[in-house]
């Protein structure tokens, strides 16, 4: 049994079409990546996963159990099983708070534990993520980029949840700050068994952690793939583009050397007839720019939404 199910789940917002009838299943001990650019619905699914937005249409499902229209009390019981990890430390973490509070605020919240309880189990958690104990007192400005970030994952592992959702978890870091915060969030998964959600649009940072990858686009799911596989067998345009941004040792092992894709994304709200990425695509026929594309299996681990491909395939 999945730990996460989404069926068919969309949401609308007034001049935006964020998400459109996305299934995803997250297997327990996995970590699924969700790539795409700015806009394209990943962080609102993220949120739909956990309940912070109100699916408009679909099915969501936590180890089986249909929590779609949870209300409040029961999403309460539910929520220290599933956590955040936010893009931008400095704005998610309370200014007026010392990282112990930061970080023991989750503890407050769920248990009855005495400050010295609390002491302890916030102590054992920055040692585990790598915070010296001499920064519980410090507030979040005192702090580098790095450590600000670790308190996040701190805060959010505290609780000891079964799913984290990392949204943009390390897009603002700078490039040696963001390896060392992808081998912690890998080291922890071992650790503590957890299930990652990882939403990025940098697919260099998405290959290093996830086991599978899910590729989005204008609020649709266009390809689906394991990870170790995804240079040889991705075939869906937009993840070849993709592919082809993420930067190399050696400029000479591209493939080629230029992009496939040129455009931009259509403006907000703007209805799409067909496949939603023909316009920016150099493979489109005709019937792309006439009938929306499912996502069907191009082999038993492998599915695509691209007319061409799974014509080809």
């Amino acid at each position: 049994m999945a730990l996460l199910d989404l069926a068919h789940v969309t949401k609308h917002y007034r001049n935006t079409r964020a998400v459109e009838g996305v299934s995803l299943s997250l297997e327990q001990g996995e970590t699924l990546g969700l790539v795409g650019e700015s806009g394209c619905g990943k962080s609102t699914l993220g949120r739909l996963a956990l309940g912070l937005e109100e699916a408009d249409e679909g099915r969501i499902f936590f180890r089986g159990a249909e929590i779609t229209r949870w209300g409040y009390d029961r999403w309460r019981g539910l929520r220290r099983n599933m956590q955040m990890i936010f893009q931008n430390p400095l704005s998610s973490l309370n200014p007026l708070f010392t990282v112990e509070k930061i970080i023991g605020e989750p503890l407050t919240n769920y248990e009855k534990i005495s400050k010295e309880e609390m002491k302890i189990r916030v102590g054992e958690m920055m040692t585990l993520v790598g915070l010296e104990p001499g920064l519980a007192g410090r507030r979040p400005h005192e702090l580098s980029g790095g450590q600000r970030q670790r308190v996040g994952i701190a805060r959010a592992l505290i609780l000891k949840p079964e799913l984290v959702v990392c949204d943009e978890a390390v897009s603002s870091l700078d490039f040696i700050i963001r390896g060392q915060i992808l081998a912690l969030l890998r080291e922890m998964k071992e650790q503590l068994g957890l299930t990652y959600l990882f939403i990025a649009h940098d697919l260099g940072a998405v290959k290093q952690i996830s086991d599978r990858v899910a590729v989005m686009y204008l609020g649709k799911i266009v390809e689906i793939i394991r990870t170790e596989r995804i240079r040889e067998d991705a075939c869906h345009p937009y993840t070849r583009d993709l592919l082809e941004a993420v930067p190399v040792s050696d400029p000479t092992l591209r493939k080629n050397g230029k992009t496939l894709i040129k455009g931009e994304l259509p403006p907000a709200g703007e209805s799409v007839q067909g496949c939603g990425f023909h316009s920016r695509c150099p493979y489109a026929e005709r019937v792309c720019c006439e009938q929306t594309p499912v996502l069907e299996k191009v082999n038993p681990l492998h599915q695509a939404a691209c007319h061409r491909v799974l014509r080809l395939s």
